[in-house]
Formats: structure tokens, C-alpha cells, sequence
């Protein structure tokens, strides 16, 4: 559940300020041109990247929690390792290429990591397990983002670049979490035949 607040957090902390951070950052100051680069990769990335998470799911991990762990492992080591050049490079292409291969990798967390959430308690269990996540999501995630940023941004005055590191680097966070629950569904023998 933490894990998803910090993908909601990452996501919407992208959505609210890159085009701030292209034109203050790395220079473009053509609004048509931010706004055609902002929707190009948040709108193909996220849509991709589910699509390959559920379809891997389906294909690979089918109803098994154990393999679904490590698929999001696998997926939130990618978007970790991509998060880091997002905010230290000064290149508009690099910047946009990470920045897409950060949301493709990070949403095809959320299908498997929405089912595990679910299917994690007992059946009678799962509609509060799933309110949970989303108040979790939301208060942890979608509201800190936006406010975050912008309070680091006007603390340093350096027009958003730490907000971006702390945006982008906070996916450390996130992957130990998952990372953690995959060590931890070796150990159990709970998760051997829970289906997800």
C-alpha cells in the first residue's frame, strides 16, 4: 500500500510540474512545445505501461502472489533505476526518454500491485482493503506531491530542482518497500499457493 501512495506521489508530482520544470530547468520556453512533450509522455507511458503490466501478469504470473511480487520487483528496480538521471541531466532528450521509461515502468506496477493489495486479506475483507489503499493513496500520495515540490522550490529558490530529485529519487523508497514484501513472501509459506 505504500508502495502505490509512493508511484501516486511520483505520478502526480510529474503531472503537476514538468512543464514547469522544462521551462525553468532545461530551458524551453515555447508552451506549445512543453504541452506537446507533457502529453506525449504522460499519456502514452502510463496507458503502455499497464498494458504490459496486466498483460504480463496475465501471461507470466497468472494467479500466483509470489511471481506477481517479483514482476513488481522487476518493474520498480527498471523505473528506480531510471528515476535517477531524470533530474541530475540537462539534455531535453535524455530528460524525456527517462522521464517516459519512469511512468512506463512505474504504471505497470499498478494492475499487480492493485491486485496483491486485494487479494492479500480474505475475500470478506478486500472492498475495506481497497478503500484503505485509496485513502492511503490519496493522502499519502496525490495530496503531498503538488505542496511538497513547490515548498522545496521556494525554500531553495532553485526553480524546482530539488523538488524533481526528491519527485524522482523517492522511487528508492518505493522499490526497497516492494523489494521487502518479495523477501518476505519467500519466507511465508502463506503466499505458496495464495492466489492473486
Amino acid at each position: 500500500m505504500l508502495s502505490m501512495s509512493i508511484l501516486i506521489y511520483i505520478i502526480t508530482g510529474v503531472q503537476y510540474w514538468v512543464t514547469d520544470y522544462l521551462d525553468a530547468i532545461l530551458g524551453i520556453k515555447s508552451q506549445k512545445d512543453r504541452l506537446f512533450l507533457f502529453t506525449i509522455a504522460c499519456f502514452t507511458a502510463p496507458v503502455f505501461g499497464v498494458l504490459m503490466g496486466t498483460g504480463i501478469k496475465h501471461l507470466y504470473c497468472k494467479q500466483n502472489m509470489r511471481k506477481s511480487l517479483v514482476f513488481c520487483s522487476l518493474l520498480g528496480f527498471f523505473a528506480c533505476l531510471c528515476s535517477i538521471p531524470v533530474p541530475i541531466t540537462l539534455d531535453l532528450f535524455y530528460f524525456i526518454i527517462f522521464m517516459w521509461l519512469v511512468m512506463f515502468f512505474g504504471a505497470g506496477i499498478v494492475p499487480v500491485l492493485t491486485s496483491i493489495i486485494i487479494n492479500a486479506v480474505p475475500d470478506e475483507h478486500s472492498a475495506s482493503a481497497n478503500s484503505i489503499s485509496n485513502f492511503f493513496s490519496n493522502a499519502l500520495g496525490y495530496l503531498p506531491a503538488p505542496y511538497v515540490y513547490g515548498i522545496l522550490s521556494d525554500i531553495t529558490g532553485d526553480l524546482g530542482a530539488l523538488g524533481m530529485k526528491v519527485t524522482m529519487w523517492i522511487s528508492i523508497v518505493g522499490m526497497l518497500l516492494i523489494f521487502l514484501a518479495t523477501y518476505d513472501s519467500f519466507k511465508v509459506d502463506i503466499y505458496k499457493n495464495k492466489t492473486v
